[in-house]
């Protein structure tokens, strides 16, 4: 099934030591359940990535939380969650990139929509249809 040729795909490059590939993987899946289960795989790293592929951690955490599926959510508050606790931790990326300042403010974005997720619309929506 193309579900599990995607992830044992990810899975080999996140194995071995492939960040770049595993980023781009989640940033061009559409389908929500291959992106969760890459999310998912990747979460259990996160102190091994780089502040530059935050950014991507966290946009695929939110198309997630926007996601129609309860699962899906949980998933993407979970990842964002775990991935702004790991912040600290996570090697710094190149403050010269220009890239840095967009970065930032998609890091921003997302932990603002973690502090009360209840609050966002979509969300409280989702959680009164379960």
């Amino acid at each position: 099934n193309h579900r599990t040729n995607c992830l044992k795909v990810v899975y080999k490059w996140w194995s071995t030591g492939n960040l770049r590939a595993c980023i781009n993987a989640i940033d061009h899946h559409e389908d929500n359940a291959i992106l969760s289960d890459c999310v998912v795989l990747m979460s259990h790293g996160l102190s091994s990535l780089t502040k530059e592929h935050l950014p991507s951690i966290l946009k695929a955490c939110t198309k997630l939380i926007n996601s129609k599926y309860p699962s899906h959510v949980e998933t993407g508050l979970e990842t964002a969650n775990s991935a702004l606790q790991a912040l600290p931790k996570i090697a710094k990326a190149d403050p010269e990139t220009e890239d840095h300042y967009q970065q930032s403010l998609i890091v921003e974005e997302v932990a603002k929509t973690l502090k009360d997720p209840l609050d966002n619309k979509d969300v409280s929506r989702k959680e009164a249809n379960i």
